[in-house]
């Protein structure tokens, strides 16, 4: 009769998280947050080659076959979409399944419950890959760590959760891994060691996954080599101004002024720009200012200052959040000393592993990363609520207007989002509109090739991704060997840049926006700086009442 209770419980968890994930997906707009994953998208489906391709570049190739398989016999469905919101879904199912399992009051149950929801809302409004990728791995985690005795199922869940996080960012894996440390030195202590078997298991076939990836981008050259360019620019792109600043010597060594700076800062290096070669990079991206400095008191702690600035800016940004670690002040009532001293122990180390992702892999800590660093921090504060000291300030008379009005607090930080979402719900879709033709005038342009500088990630989620077939896209597309096969095809040679084509019009579209608008500039300066002899015309393309294409078109005689 037990068994069948806790069954029946369960069921009525995954239906309400199920509930609530269908809920937010069928009222709100939701769009992926980046271009990182619209790019994966159209590379998956196929909207930048014509067919469907598993070198999705950031994600395991293993989902890679997996998303070209499905896109290749059913087209017309997003199998992109419908993967991370699964994936996002089995992550948060996980984590939810492991607090309700925990001993405690229905009501207390509902008010983590709703807290929980209110974090994750963060990955679920704009999805990217990254945060899914963290949702995933701290499900199979807590799965794995709070599963019953012998009980294969929830432990072998767990371990699927790990290894597909892993498959969905490898990065993120390592993050979540060392984070879950202290989890795992916990159950060395308490001598859990057939869960520990099982994320050894994880971490394995993880592994084993990474190897796979390898291989296959081994055994493609091309794919590679634009790999590992990609990778050595994005570090050397991922430093903030100060970082910037430390490196004005080996700026200086390659020749490049302060101009070339705010260009490499700004934007993403396009392969074949004539000052940004990959052998420049690759000393810019290993060019360390010193272990001296490295190792100097002032050096460290002004990094302890850069990460603590950057995981509570992230905090204050993000309303309910900051409500949610609020919930420290109920700590403080309830004299729960030990959890405070585990909470602020736990956030020391937070704060370190942020200084090393800041100075040895990064190089700043984007939103995906304070938001990997914080959630554990976030769940583990609620683990430890309760409110046994209140209840007894207040007494049974008044017991029931309390827990109203902390389920009340529950519901305010989780309607936050939502209602700040909801508010911009017209703007998001009147966007959706308008990149829709913005894409439309583009797929109609007369040109075989054009390189394209236009916001792609404005769509409804559910929906296929633009046709970027004839379009050379910039950004950390650019290099790709989907890239090149339409270069070749304009030019005959598939070894050139974008920047090094002659003796043809090079069209180039960008959106009449501030931001495109600042990078036509930038690209205009470099063909008169770099080509004085070319020729030039621009074009005001109308799409909209107030939205245009700005067309140029430049001839390089050689």
């Amino acid at each position: 009769m037990l068994r069948t209770t806790k069954n029946i419980n369960k069921l009525l968890l995954f239906a309400i998280c199920l509930i609530e994930f269908a809920l937010i997906m069928a009222s709100l707009p939701v769009y992926f947050e980046l271009n990182d994953d619209t790019g994966m998208n159209a590379i998956a489906s196929g909207a930048v080659s014509g067919s469907p391709s598993e070198f999705l570049l950031f994600t395991n190739v293993i989902i890679g076959y997996l998303l070209k398989f499905f896109f290749t016999y059913v087209p017309t469905v997003n199998w992109y979409t419908w993967y991370l919101l699964s994936a996002l879904f089995m992550g948060y199912f996980a984590i939810q399944y492991a607090f309700a399992t925990k001993n405690a009051s229905l009501w207390l149950k509902i008010f983590k419950h709703i807290l929980i929801l209110a974090l994750i809302m963060t990955s679920l409004l704009t999805i990217t890959f990254s945060e899914v990728a963290v949702v995933v791995m701290i499900g199979g985690i807590l799965i794995i760590a709070n599963a019953e005795h012998k009980n294969h199922f929830e432990l072998g869940f767990g371990l699927f959760l790990m290894v597909l996080g892993a498959l969905i960012r490898t990065d993120v894996f390592k993050m979540i891994m060392l984070l879950g440390v202290p989890v795992f030195v916990y159950l060395i202590y308490s001598k859990h060691y057939r869960k520990l078997l099982y994320i050894a298991l994880s971490v394995l076939i993880s592994f084993g996954a990474m190897m796979i990836d390898k291989l296959v981008y081994h055994n493609h050259t091309e794919y590679q080599e634009y790999r590992e360019f990609n990778q050595i620019r994005s570090k050397v792109t991922a430093s903030d101004n100060s970082q910037l600043f430390d490196k004005m010597e080996i700026f200086k060594a390659m020749g490049w002024g302060i101009a070339d700076v705010e260009l490499m800062a700004s934007f993403n290096l396009d392969v074949g720009h004539l000052k940004f070669t990959k052998e420049k990079l690759k000393r810019v991206a290993n060019y360390d200012p010193g272990l001296n400095k490295k190792r100097s008191l002032s050096f460290l702690l002004e990094h302890v200052g850069i990460s603590l600035k950057t995981l509570f800016d992230f905090i204050k940004r993000q309303t309910h959040w900051l409500l949610v670690f609020c919930c420290i002040l109920f700590l403080l009532i309830e004299r729960k000393t030990k959890a405070l001293l585990q909470v602020l122990a736990y956030f020391i180390y937070i704060v370190l592993i942020a200084v090393f992702i800041l100075i040895v892999i990064e190089g700043n800590l984007k939103d995906h990363i304070a938001f990997g660093l914080l959630l554990p921090l976030g769940l583990m504060l609620i683990y430890f609520l309760s409110f046994d000291r209140i209840f007894k300030w207040i007494g049974i008379k008044h017991l029931n207007y309390v827990k109203t009005g902390l389920i009340v607090f529950c519901a305010v930080v989780l309607f936050i989002p939502l209602l700040k979402f909801n508010m911009t719900k017209d703007a998001i879709i009147n966007e959706f509109e308008i990149t829709e033709k913005m894409h439309a005038a583009l797929e109609a342009r007369p040109e075989p090739f054009y390189v394209s500088w236009v916001i792609l990630q404005y769509y409804p989620i559910f929906n296929l991704p633009f046709n970027m077939s004839k379009a050379y896209s910039l950004g950390w597309s650019a290099g790709s060997p989907v890239n090149k096969d339409k270069i070749e095809r304009f030019t005959g040679n598939r070894n050139l840049g974008v920047y090094t084509i002659f003796n043809k019009d090079i069209v180039w579209y960008f959106q009449n926006d501030i931001y495109y608008k600042l990078f036509a500039k930038i690209v205009y300066e470099f063909y008169l700086k770099t080509y004085p002899n070319r020729s030039f015309s621009r074009e005001l393309i109308k799409v909209t009442e107030n939205k245009m294409l700005i067309k140029h078109t430049y001839h390089i005689k050689m």
